[in-house]
């Protein structure tokens, strides 16, 4: 039994970055065998053994057949001989086909290394055309990797789209593709590839993504904004809310963040019209939730860079700590919260 890392940790690893999780697959081995030194099995498809320490992924080396369409359409086959270039022959990417064995020696076979000097996504084999999310995957290694795509490469993925292939493909793993770009900064360089490709209505249905839309983007990618914060920056360019949503299936706090942030950039960029009502009816719209407040003035800052937010932040802030009781009507209390924001947010 040999046990190599695999992927994208080795890939990471020859170029120098660092956090990328480490899987392994083992060569010569059964599951049983597995189960015996301890490790743990997961996964229907295929198993996959936790590491009984590290709980670190380890995958017994397989083939794969493509026997019905999508992302899941494959068979798989493990046993103690298949080899390491038959497990890598599978992958997307030659860069993404590499193995290293425990004294760091590199095991190569399909020209990863060279690709990675040359920042070159190619894929490896024939077998690419089954699995289509590699499309979404070779767009988002293009933007968060810097690299370019092979036009061989390139020309597979446009016939997969061509296909029809993709709308195979859950929501769930097109989300999970798309998170992983914005926590990155390529998410302009991902919406071109998508472009490039024609799948950009697979990831992005219902948006609208103008040379205006664009410019915002590469302010997005320069900004510090969570993950979270991205997703509501980008919701604002999405003319078909009830097409996206009833594709996807979205966390509420994403949701709520992205309505918040859009719902509310025409008041704020004309200052709530100087109404007081408008102001707080802005603050009921957020429940005076601070978590959302704060992200919202991270994501209007960024959208108005040459506003002053500060006396808005004071009037929540002050708003907040007002202490009301049972005794207080609910016209005492919004006249007591009026008078708070025309005398701060106002003067």
């Amino acid at each position: 039994m040999k046990i190599y890392l695999v992927g994208g940790a080795v890939r990471d690893l020859l170029i120098g970055k660092s956090g990328s999780d480490r899987d392994y697959v083992v060569v010569g081995a059964t599951p049983e065998e597995m189960k015996s030194r301890g490790f743990s099995e997961v996964g229907k498809n295929f198993p996959v053994y936790l590491h009984p320490k590290t709980k670190e992924e380890y995958a017994l080396a397989r083939k794969e057949k493509k026997v019905s369409p999508g992302h899941q359409g494959f068979q798989f086959e493990y046993h103690k001989k298949i080899t390491l270039e038959e497990d890598l022959l599978r992958r997307d990417f030659t860069v993404n086909a590499m193995a290293m064995e425990e004294d760091g020696t590199l095991i190569d076979p399909y020209g990863g290394r060279e690709d990675l000097k040359k920042k070159l996504l190619r894929h490896v084999s024939k077998h690419f055309v089954e699995d289509p999310l590699r499309v979404i995957r070779g767009c988002r290694f293009a933007a968060t990797l810097g690299f370019e795509i092979e036009p061989q490469t390139q020309k597979l993925m446009k016939d997969m789209v061509s296909s029809g292939e993709l709308d195979s493909l859950s929501s769930e793993r097109i989300l999970t593709e798309l998170m992983k770009v914005l926590e990155s900064s390529g998410i302009s360089r991902f919406v071109d590839e998508l472009k490039n490709c024609g799948a950009l209505s697979t990831v992005f249905p219902g948006f609208d993504f103008t040379p205006e839309a664009k410019n915002e983007l590469s302010k997005l990618e320069q900004s510090s904004l969570t993950k979270i914060e991205k997703f509501a920056y980008l919701f604002c360019y999405l003319k078909e809310e009830e097409q996206y949503f009833s594709q996807f299936t979205i966390p509420n706090q994403y949701k709520k963040l992205a309505k918040a942030f859009c719902g509310n950039l025409s008041s704020i960029g004309n200052d709530f019209n100087q109404k007081p009502s408008n102001v707080l009816q802005f603050f009921k719209s957020l429940r005076m939730d601070e978590k959302i407040f704060q992200s919202l003035i991270e994501l209007y800052q960024l959208k108005f860079p040459a506003k002053d937010f500060s006396k808005l932040i004071s009037t929540f802030h002050e708003l907040k700590a007002q202490k009301f009781t049972a005794k207080d009507s609910k016209e005492e209390i919004e006249r007591h919260q009026l008078e708070s924001i025309t005398r701060v947010y106002l003067s």
